[in-house]
């Protein structure tokens, strides 16, 4: 049975091995965003936690008290943060922002930011996201789950490397290169419930960076989509199609040439986009038969 405890003054941990001790130093990190979903943190948490991940909770500040009990209640609050933004209610835009520029104070060169309905599989090294978004020309790395055999032609069912997303996905639990996600302008914070993720991926595109995901990392749903808390809490009793509408609309007016006029099925023209901003794309692509490295 192995037991996990906290140096005093530091962050590493002491992994005791029945009667032998290992030091352990918790050196990736995650930050969660996250809006009134206690029960799923309560099964997301002790899976960053057995691999060593210091959590980072990014809340609305009138969430706090309950959050710090949850975490006081489950005898994790040594190896948990929890931050907010000034500004109450702005979105997933702004705190996703938020969240990098956090990082980014705190000097961390990579981190793995979750949404709050996912976790990562038992069997899945995490850290494997962190290491390569280190890299210089890696913006970002998502994890993968079954869904994406599908769009992936069962790349990511059959391979356990890095390979580049062609298309608009990887974006659940992802890293991220801090630098470079500043660099192209970081998350947008007009979009505060719809088209974040994608914002910066385009962003990224343009330069020069395709988005990536690791066929051999694993993350797994909690509950369903549209579950109570998340977006639904943000918006309340508003109108969710109308809120992101107006996403929609600041999208189009940047990327009209790429993307769905705002009142049509979302689509983006990522093969198109990445022709003209990566021409030599396909060659990395083990989708259409080359390779990332």
């Amino acid at each position: 049975m192995r037991r996990v405890k906290k140096l005093p003054g530091t962050s590493a941990l002491v992994v005791a091995h029945s009667e032998q001790e290992e030091v352990v130093e918790m050196k990736d990190n995650v930050y969660i965003v996250t809006r009134d979903r206690l029960d799923n943190l309560e099964k997301i948490i002790p899976r960053w936690l057995e691999q060593y991940f210091y959590v980072t909770l990014v809340i609305e500040h009138s969430e706090y008290m309950k959050h710090d009990a949850l975490i006081r209640g489950m005898g994790v609050y040594d190896d948990i943060a929890i931050i907010s933004p000034k500004a109450e209610n702005k979105g997933i835009g702004h705190a996703r922002k938020y969240a990098v520029t956090n990082a980014c104070l705190r000097g961390l060169r990579s981190f793995i930011m979750s949404d709050d309905d996912l976790r990562p599989h038992k069997d899945s090294v995490m850290a494997d996201l962190v290491k390569e978004a280190e890299k210089p020309n890696v913006l970002g790395i998502g994890a993968t789950r079954p869904l994406h055999d599908r769009f992936s032609h069962n790349m990511t069912r059959d391979r356990d490397d890095v390979i580049i997303c062609p298309g608009g996905w990887g974006m659940q639990v992802f890293a991220l290169n801090v630098r470079n996600t500043v660099d192209v302008g970081n998350f947008n914070p007009r979009l505060d419930c719809w088209g974040e993720d994608h914002e910066l991926m385009r962003d990224g595109i343009v330069c020069g960076f395709p988005w990536l995901v690791h066929c051999g990392v694993k993350c797994e749903p909690i509950g369903v989509r549209y579950d109570p808390g998340g977006l639904h809490s943000y918006i309340g009793k508003g109108n969710r199609s109308e809120r992101e509408l107006e996403c929609r609309k600041l999208i189009y007016e940047r990327w009209g040439n790429y993307v769905s006029k705002p009142d049509k099925r979302p689509r983006t023209a990522w093969a198109r986009m990445m022709d003209e901003y990566i021409p030599n794309w396909r060659s990395k692509s083990a989708i259409h038969g080359g390779e990332w490295q």
